[in-house]
């Protein structure tokens, strides 16, 4: 189902490499059902092990190990950001972000629509200074077989530079990449591949709430300095174990992570945010005061058409986040 880039790379490169370039183009964008059940199918032929496997309504992909998989619960979101269809003319559509971002010129290029028939089009991203702000079009042949709702999403062009790799979806296919192996290293527990995070966060709660875990941990990207914003991280220099973001973090999981980290020798940065948004506000307006941890992994140029991560920071969040799964 899934194309390798290299089949000489590490089986967990590999099965990044799996995720990242699908076939069609690399479709990873909420609204197509159809596409994260592609992934999910994947990820299971991934697991290993004793499981209990299930996808929700939400299309949430729920795996459980164990006798007691209410321990802990990992989540990692495997939609990415993409566009809609609004409208469209002679030789292109008019789309819109599926959340409000104003795209720089050098953030725009090749993307991939898919039409009413499930048929996926390369077309070119652009601004639309008609339409006005957040708006673009793009160029593309054969607008007549898309209607209004339409998913675009940047095309994938995958590539590794040493230990770099560069793709137009880490966010987040890194922290999936990251829970297929924690999942595979613990023997009780639940792995939640969530959907929907990208518009609104609504899939981890509703997946959470089935398990009603004793604590949760969520792997997603985060903001490498390069990128701005309050946090001091470096891409390459270890996941971060956040302090603060929208909540605070418990410091018990936070310490035992430190200290598991410094006894192993594991590379990790702490992160501090004013606010920030992932799947930890949804799993907090459900279980509030619930013992928690977001776990990053620095990217630079977040949530654009070519994203730049470490394969170094993915190991290493494996190493630890298993080690701490072990240890409950």
């Amino acid at each position: 189902m899934y194309k390798f880039v290299d089949e000489q790379l590490p089986s967990r490169r590999l099965s990044f490499a799996c995720i990242v370039q699908p076939p069609k183009g690399g479709f990873f964008v909420v609204m197509k059902d159809e596409i994260l059940e592609e992934i999910a199918i994947y990820i299971q032929t991934q697991l290993q092990g004793n499981v209990k496997v299930k996808i929700d309504t939400k299309g949430n992909l729920i795996v459980q190990k164990g006798k007691h998989p209410e321990k802990i619960a990992f989540i990692a979101h495997m939609d990415k950001e993409g566009f809609l269809v609004i409208g469209k003319g002679k030789n292109y559509l008019e789309v819109i972000p599926t959340r409000v971002r104003e795209l720089a010129e050098g953030d725009l290029g090749i993307v991939t629509a898919v039409d009413k028939k499930g048929t996926h089009h390369i077309g070119k991203l652009m601004h639309d200074d008609t339409f006005g702000f957040n708006a673009y079009r793009v160029s593309i042949k054969n607008p007549e077989k898309f209607e209004i709702g339409n998913p675009v999403s940047f095309s994938d062009k995958f590539a590794i530079n040493k230990n770099i790799v560069i793709a137009s979806n880490l966010d987040n296919a890194m922290g999936v990449v990251a829970l297929i192996h924690i999942c595979n290293s613990m023997s009780e527990g639940t792995a939640i591949f969530s959907a929907v995070e990208e518009i609104g966060f609504h899939g981890a709660g509703p997946a959470a709430y089935q398990v009603k875990p004793e604590k949760i941990i969520v792997i997603d990207t985060t903001y490498d300095t390069e990128m701005g914003g309050g946090a001091r991280l470096h891409m390459g220099n270890g996941p971060s174990i956040c302090i603060k973001d929208a909540v605070f973090g418990d410091k018990r999981i936070i310490y035992a992570l430190r200290k598991i980290a410094e006894n192993k020798k594991i590379p990790y940065q702490l992160e501090v945010w004013q606010t920030a948004n992932s799947d930890m506000l949804a799993v907090h307006s459900l279980f509030s005061g619930i013992s928690s941890c977001f776990i990053g992994l620095p990217i630079q140029r977040q949530t654009v058409f070519r994203e730049l991560g470490s394969l170094v920071d993915i190991e290493d969040a494996i190493t630890l986040l298993s080690a701490y799964g072990v240890s409950l």
